[in-house]
């Protein structure tokens, strides 16, 4: 009895303490773009104000992760390597000892390799490194082509734009004839629950600022007979030299997936040079996907 007592004095204590302690200015509005990610990969906290967790230190199961602040995104966060932290729940804490520490999430989870390949609905690979976006590329000649993933050839975006009076494409995506999950360099076994195409539908704007040399783009993806839901997403084309993904466009086969199909059974698939960055806005996560050259 003497012992609970003790324990709940010093909740009290430690209560009162962070209340009256001038220097604890606790962080509010945290949120994480993803729960689910591998060792080695980035994720992003946010917080408002973000500039609350400039300098802020991260443990992810009581081990500490390399973390970066970037303005206008957040506290950039590496998960830690295998060696260091198995897969499996986590507990993310970001440090303060002015206010006790902040525990930010609890059912955050590292996930084995190979766990998005073989998710059904097709969830959207995770990119390994948050992408900052850099200086923006010229609107490609036509939207309307293939868009694989760099992470997972087997993931696919098919973009067919609405037409003018003279034929020409609009701003405006068809989305009777454009689809998450429609042709992809990779084709998942037809013997499995993983259809090889999902036909999940799109709609929203792709279009070109020439005054301010900016693209936008603003996607709906409705996943409603797999997830069940519809899911926006934001972004702009970027420079696929410009970031990681210039190297990984090298496939040497499709991990988990029938990869017979010909001709498009090759190592290396062609590219514009364009990268379609997109950001869920429920999630926070990003996509992105590389024009292929049919």
């Amino acid at each position: 009895m003497k012992a609970l007592s003790f324990m709940a004095a010093m909740t009290l204590i430690m209560v009162a303490f962070t209340a009256c302690n001038p220097d604890c200015k606790s962080i509010q509005g945290i949120g994480i773009n993803t729960k689910d990610v591998y060792n080695n990969y980035q994720f992003v906290i946010t917080a408002n104000p973000l500039t609350s967790l400039i300098g802020r230190k991260v443990f992810i199961g009581g081990v500490p992760a390399a973390s970066e602040f970037k303005d206008g995104v957040g506290l950039i966060v590496t998960v830690p390597d295998k060696e260091a932290l198995a897969p499996g729940p986590q507990e993310i804490k970001i440090e303060d000892p002015d206010c006790l520490d902040v525990f930010v999430i609890d059912d955050f989870q590292i996930v084995p390799e190979g766990y998005f390949n073989n998710l059904a609905n097709y969830a959207p690979p995770i990119p390994p490194e948050i992408v900052i976006p850099s200086i923006p590329i010229s609107f490609p000649a036509s939207v309307d082509n293939a868009w694989l993933s760099p992470e997972d050839p087997g993931y696919c975006l098919w973009f067919i734009m609405y037409k003018d009076a003279d034929g020409k494409p609009t701003a405006l995506i068809n989305p009777d004839s454009s689809f998450e999950q429609a042709t992809c360099w990779c084709l998942r076994d037809f013997n499995t629950s993983h259809l090889p195409y999902a036909m999940n539908r799109m709609g929203g704007r792709i279009e070109y600022d020439p005054v301010k040399k900016e693209s936008h783009i603003n996607v709906f993806i409705d996943r409603s007979q797999t997830t069940g839901e519809v899911e926006e997403y934001t972004g702009e084309f970027i420079d696929i030299n410009n970031t990681v993904y210039v190297n990984k466009r090298g496939y040497v086969d499709c991990p988990d997936i029938n990869c017979d199909m010909t001709p498009q059974n090759l190592n290396d698939p062609p590219t514009t040079g364009h990268l379609m960055l997109l950001t869920s806005k429920k999630t926070g996560k990003q996509l992105v996907a590389f024009q292929l050259v049919l």
